[in-house]
């Protein structure tokens, strides 16, 4: 334990840090176990597959990277996928 950050310190200097804190997104030990019973009682990250099945959605950058990922996961999901593309990114075609 002696290996970790001192975040007292920290929050103490920076406000950045200190903002966090007051939000709530900062890992503190002496609440681990709290932190553990909350991800034992959740079921999955994945989405609802039923959800998804047979929306319609439109991506705008398909072409792109995250887009075409994007694209990809959805249509996986039963959607109907739809997007729109920059005139100058015809040739990255093959991402869609």
């Amino acid at each position: 334990m002696e290996d970790l950050i001192p975040i007292e310190k920290l929050i103490e200097e920076n406000v950045r840090v200190k903002e966090l804190d007051e939000q709530g997104f900062l890992i503190k030990i002496e609440k681990i176990n709290e932190y553990l019973n909350e991800f034992k009682n959740r079921t999955t990250s994945l989405p609802n597959a039923n959800l998804w099945k047979e929306k319609r959605v439109l991506i705008t950058g398909i072409s792109g990277f995250a887009g075409s990922h994007l694209a990809e996961q959805l249509l996986n999901l039963g959607c109907e996928v739809h997007g729109t593309i920059r005139r100058h990114a015809v040739p990255m075609h093959e991402n869609i």
